[in-house]
């Protein structure tokens, strides 16, 4: 029997994804705007998130350009807008954070769709990109198992 999926996530995958979303929350990472009060509150993460942020290209970029990105010739880049006070991976959390939330990611295979809309211009993209699935699900790992409510 098949497996039912969502975006074609299996059901136990939908519960880290959701996991991810409710340690993020908890854990603050909305409050955060540069990587040192991250690692103040969840010093575990000290050593593991650069590791993994090394395999992951995260590119700053305006709106425009957003709208433009072919993501066939994507691997491990994710292109976004930042908020001018934030941390570049912050942002790049938040946005991940908000694809999920809104159902807005997918599973093609062994990669990964993100998408997130501007909340400035809503028929636009604020953030775009694909991943290798096993780097996303590392990712997902290393915040539902490190990470502390405040």
């Amino acid at each position: 029997m098949k497996q039912e999926e969502i975006n074609g996530f299996t059901k136990d995958e939908v519960k880290d994804l959701y996991r991810f979303i409710c340690m993020y929350e908890k854990g603050g990472f909305g409050f955060f705007y540069a990587l040192e009060d991250v690692y103040r509150c969840h010093p575990q993460l000290v050593h593991i998130l650069p590791l993994f942020l090394g395999n992951l290209e995260l590119s700053k970029t305006g709106l425009r350009e957003i709208q433009k990105v072919d993501l066939s010739t994507f691997k491990n880049k994710i292109c976004f807008t930042k908020s001018k006070n934030k941390d570049k991976v912050l942002s790049f959390l938040s946005h991940l954070r908000n694809s999920i939330a809104h159902g807005l990611i997918f599973r093609e295979d062994q990669r990964i769709i993100i998408a997130d809309y501007s909340t400035v211009k809503p028929t636009s993209f604020s953030a775009r990109g694909a991943m290798d699935y096993n780097l996303f699900m590392e990712l997902i790992n290393i915040i539902n198992n490190n990470v502390n409510e405040l």
